[in-house]
């Protein structure tokens, strides 16, 4: 079998080949640090005929345009996701989520919940980890609650879920989609995983975009404010758990009690510390223009906004109406800096930074008592950082050195 992609999916995949007794090679474009003891390893190039292998194993990140498996299709070699891969060996209850943002959220408090009240629960997928790893030792009375991103759902063939959430749609990874329409493709396929009777829950604001792309019956919701203190996206995001977590038996003031001692992941709109009257927030999750916009309409104060990274194929003008009488400055890093300001600087006072670190001391020169500095990319962060989490946690260190800075003047 060959795994194409050696990120951590492509890793699992092969361990769990591995261990049900498969040959198993790999391909990736570069020569791994790290690799697998019993796995032959080649660069994508070198690879060969494909009439050699029975299977190839496709990770999230490889697309299906990608010339591997479209020889593979030729060749009549068939083509799974990982996350199909690892599907067709788990047996266990499970429930999906997906849409553009929110859904980390979403899938860490439905585990959340489930386990407060007294049920085994497992958060995986496009979380962190990988569908292969957790089929490796899963525990067959645990409840899967699988995060699910647009190129997980690309290859997806199984049908395994209870019920499934569809949060938003926006743009996001038009580098990889020709079109918004095929993104949002990709995200509607969610309706075909689920199980005879199972139940699609779709926010309202995707339904009505988006009604012509499905084909099944589906669920149309808002966020429930009646019963939760929470506003905004949050609501929503708390409304989609309640509907995945009430499949279970979950009552509303078992979830309401759950909620209040459940922590958002990391570097999701994460407080960070208060400086001479200045808040910080690092959103580095924030990896799309609706993020961000979402992100800055959170902030109480005046916001200078640090943005940029890997351009993701999107158009920044949204920025200008979301923003104006709230972000006060721009601070721009990274690959897409040049776009952004060519497409804001007529609407907003925008500083290019050559680094994180720069752009961090600037905001700090800029920011006044009661204003915030938030970090919310919009970007991908692969031009300057292994991954959002590295970041983020940069981004913390260096507010943290300006407190030091600040202590030792």
């Amino acid at each position: 079998i060959l795994v194409v992609g050696w990120g951590v999916s492509g890793k699992a995949a092969a361990l769990f080949l591995l261990s049900l007794g498969y040959e198993v090679c790999a391909a990736d474009r570069k020569i791994p640090e790290h690799l697998l003891q019993d796995v032959q390893f080649f660069q994508e190039k070198e690879v060969g005929a494909l009439d050699q292998f029975s299977l190839l194993v496709l990770s999230p990140g490889v697309p299906l345009t990608h010339f591997l498996p479209v020889q593979a299709q030729k060749d009549g070699v068939e083509i799974v996701g990982e996350a199909e891969l690892a599907f067709r060996y788990l047996r266990q209850k499970a429930v999906a989520i997906t849409g553009t943002n929110g859904k980390t959220t979403v899938t860490s408090l439905v585990e959340h919940v489930l386990r407060s009240c007294g049920k085994k629960a497992k958060a995986v997928g496009n979380i962190g980890t990988a569908l292969t790893e957790y089929a490796l030792k899963a525990d067959p009375e645990e409840i899967a609650v699988v995060e699910l991103s647009s190129y997980q759902l690309e290859t997806l063939e199984s049908s395994p879920f209870m019920a499934a959430v569809l949060l938003n749609i926006t743009p996001d990874h038009l580098d990889r989609y020709p079109s918004l329409e095929e993104y949002a493709q990709a995200k509607v396929k969610i309706e075909k995983s689920l199980q005879p009777q199972g139940t699609l829950y779709v926010y309202e604001k995707a339904a009505k975009e988006y009604s012509s792309l499905f084909t099944k019956p589906f669920v149309s919701f808002i966020g429930e404010s009646d019963w939760i203190p929470l506003e905004g996206h949050e609501l929503v995001n708390a409304t989609a758990a309640w509907l995945l977590c009430a499949k279970f038996g979950v009552t509303k003031p078992e979830f309401t009690q759950a909620l209040q001692t459940f922590q958002k992941p990391s570097h999701r709109i994460e407080f960070v510390k208060e400086i001479a009257g200045v808040q910080y927030y690092d959103d580095s999750k924030g990896t799309n223009v609706d993020a961000v916009i979402k992100a800055v309409a959170s902030m109480k104060g005046s916001v200078v906004l640090i943005a940029g990274g890997v351009d993701k194929g999107s158009s920044y003008l949204p920025w200008k109406e979301a923003f104006q009488g709230k972000v006060k400055s721009l601070l721009v890093i990274g690959e897409s800096a040049k776009k952004i300001e060519e497409e804001l600087n007529s609407s907003f006072s925008i500083n290019v930074l050559a680094s994180l670190e720069d752009a961090v001391r600037k905001a700090a020169k800029i920011a006044e008592s009661g204003d915030c500095v938030l970090l919310s990319p919009g970007c991908s962060s692969f031009d300057m950082f292994r991954d959002y989490v590295h970041r983020g946690q940069e981004f913390q260190r260096y507010v943290c050195s300006l407190e030091e800075r600040r202590e030792l003047s």
